[in-house]
């Protein structure tokens, strides 16, 4: 991971400021230092910008990841030929399909997200860690969110939200957001439903 200033050297370049920038095997990873959300256990830099420039006259791939709502969520895939290289092809559009946006969201954020180590009110103490379990811990907890902001509101997953947030006098939110894995957003989202169907009276979390 080597930090620096992005340049703009082409037209998918779009980042400003200090850059983090993540090398991999086909290409780079950029996303900014000063910036992050807090996404279950890991806090992840907004927006996540993915470079993968072909090699040997193959199409080049760019990737951007934003998180809203609480979740990391792929909001742009451009596929280009490179100067002097082939042209873009079905078969190429196949191969994305065939390797699964959602897997590369995973891939991608755990790469250039940290882990949360402590949480005092506002204050938020992250670190990077490097290695596969740690990438894989981290896909992990962006898989589980990913879903849970795909799960419908049954009935049954009110009551299961309403009995966790019931049973804390404080912290609630907290609470929810640690049972179900996913991110404060969809936890405030989760308690909201499971009040409007009256199973929570109202409080302060």
């Amino acid at each position: 991971m080597t930090p620096h200033s992005s340049t703009r050297r082409d037209r998918f370049v779009t980042l400003t400021g200090p850059v983090m920038t993540v090398k991999t095997d086909f290409g780079y990873v950029r996303s900014p230092m000063a910036s992050g959300e807090v996404v279950g256990d890991r806090l992840v830099p907004t927006p996540i910008e993915v470079d993968l420039p072909g090699a040997d006259g193959q199409p080049a791939l760019f990737m951007r990841i934003e998180v809203i709502e609480g979740v990391p969520r792929c909001t742009e895939v451009t596929v280009r030929s490179t100067d002097g290289g082939r042209e873009v092809r079905s078969k190429d559009l196949r191969a994305i399909l065939e390797e699964g946006l959602d897997s590369w969201v995973e891939v991608f954020v755990s790469l250039c997200s940290a882990e949360i180590t402590e949480r005092t009110g506002e204050h938020l103490a992250a670190v990077h860690r490097s290695g596969e379990e740690a990438v894989r811990k981290g896909m992990r907890t962006i898989r589980d969110v990913r879903k849970g902001s795909r799960r419908p509101m049954t009935g049954e997953r009110r009551q299961r939200v309403a009995d966790v947030y019931n049973a804390q006098e404080s912290g609630g939110i907290e609470a929810v957001e640690a049972a179900f894995a996913v991110s404060r957003s969809t936890a405030v989202r989760y308690i909201r439903a499971a009040r409007d169907a009256g199973l929570i009276e109202s409080r302060k979390s």
